[in-house]
């Protein structure tokens, strides 16, 4: 998605790659992009916006074993314009229930995952700014998760490598490994869990909260 068929050289939609936009009175909900075996993995890659984005009515998505940034062999980066992963639960109905697990989310000109206004996040075995076999530096421009709370909301139950089997590896990025913001009025940031991962070479924090 945004590659040549080798998916070795950009070949980008002028937007996201993906894009998931519900009305005011409907879910999508229980999609599966990706998948744990290879043939179902997904190149999303060399795109003018974001690879992924969810924006409104989106739930209960798993977003599984796909590179979000570099080519298919992840050895260079293909990188998106935008974040590898935007989501935006901030209107209604909101977009809640989101899982990545064994993603390679590097090289991409925001975050690599650009959360606001969204609980229920579950984060296992990513690569946030280098491939799997953690040998490039292939770091996003800004942070490697970035969650942002703007509306008077609560933003909670996000489970950021719950054991050490799941733990994710955030390196190489220009800012924060990962990040919490509150700027909202009068919202809160509780409940959440950044357990057992690992972080090297990030230009900010470790765990910016």
């Amino acid at each position: 998605i945004g590659t040549s068929i080798t998916a070795a050289t950009a070949m980008g939609n002028g937007g996201d790659g993906i894009t998931a936009i519900s009305s005011s009175s409907n879910v999508q909900d229980g999609w599966i992009v990706g998948g744990a075996a290879e043939a179902y993995r997904n190149i999303i890659s060399g795109n003018g916006a974001n690879g992924i984005r969810h924006q409104r009515g989106v739930e209960d998505w798993i977003i599984v074993g796909n590179t979000i940034g570099l080519n298919g062999a992840q050895t260079a980066t293909l990188p998106n314009g935008g974040h590898g992963v935007y989501i935006n639960g901030s209107v209604t109905p909101r977009t809640e229930g989101t899982e990545l697990d064994g993603n390679v989310v590097a090289g991409n000109g925001g975050a690599g995952l650009f959360v606001q206004d969204t609980s229920n996040v579950d984060l296992f075995g990513n690569w946030f700014g280098t491939n799997e076999a953690e040998t490039g530096d292939f770091g996003n421009a800004a942070e490697g998760v970035y969650a942002l709370l703007v509306a008077n909301m609560t933003m909670d139950d996000w489970n950021v490598g719950a054991t050490a089997s799941e733990a994710n590896v955030f390196a190489n990025n220009g800012g924060d490994g990962v990040r919490l913001r509150d700027s909202s009025a009068g919202g809160t940031i509780d409940g959440n869990w950044v357990l057992l991962n690992r972080y090297w070479n990030n230009g900010g924090l470790a765990l910016d909260n």
